[in-house]
């Protein structure tokens, strides 16, 4: 496991589980950032087993989070780790305040 984000995610004192596909999440956020980290090697196994990291969160990860949320978001693709990283994309952010 990424020991940057393990570091990260303990420096955190709220966190919450949150369920995309079958595959058990841990949330968090950390300077306006998402952090999810899957729980257990099982959910990860899940995650391979849908396509893999990529795959899943282009399929899964994405809806969900739109549909939750109403927010486009972007993954952190550098992230080395086992745990996903979101942004919101503030590019559509503009784009909505240019029409209000």
């Amino acid at each position: 496991m990424n020991m940057k984000l393990t570091s990260l995610l303990s420096e955190r004192t709220e966190s919450i589980r949150v369920n995309i596909a079958g595959v058990s999440f841990r949330a968090s956020s950390h300077e306006n950032r998402l952090y999810l980290l899957p729980e257990t090697t099982k959910d990860l196994d899940l995650i391979d087993e849908k396509g893999g990291k990529e795959a899943f969160i282009e399929n899964e990860t994405f809806p969900f989070l739109e549909s939750v949320t109403g927010i486009k978001w972007q993954w952190d693709q550098n992230n080395p780790g086992a745990g996903h990283i979101f942004e919101v994309d503030l590019d559509v952010v503009i784009q909505s305040l240019k029409g209000a």
